[in-house]
């Protein structure tokens, strides 16, 4: 029961990880000109995971404080996903390890 929770929650972090990707690579505004090399080459834009929002200097305190928790609200939930994925792993390596065999030694 616990098994099937568990792999949806990594299904779902997989996945928000892939539309926050994709947001960042339609929010970026700023545009540079860049020679392709080949068909699938994109230039970088700004921000990775989460947008950078505009404007980003002569900015308040208060508007800083929110833009950090955002920021920190993404990254634990991004920690979050990763610890799951490791205890699962953890879990099957200690399955593996845990396993004994009787083994016979002829002298």
């Amino acid at each position: 029961m616990e098994t099937g929770r568990t792999i949806r929650l990594a299904i779902l972090v997989v996945m928000m990880v892939v539309g926050l990707t994709a947001v960042a690579g339609d929010n970026a505004t700023d545009t540079v000109e860049h020679e392709v090399c080949s068909r699938t080459a994109r230039a970088c834009q700004p921000g990775i995971m989460l947008p950078i929002w505009h404007p980003n200097d002569n900015i308040s305190t208060l508007d800083r404080a929110a833009r950090a928790t955002v920021y920190l609200l993404a990254l634990v939930y991004l920690f979050l996903g990763v610890s799951i994925i490791a205890d699962r792993f953890m879990s099957a390596i200690e399955v593996i390890t845990s396993s004994e065999r009787e083994v016979t030694i002829y002298k």
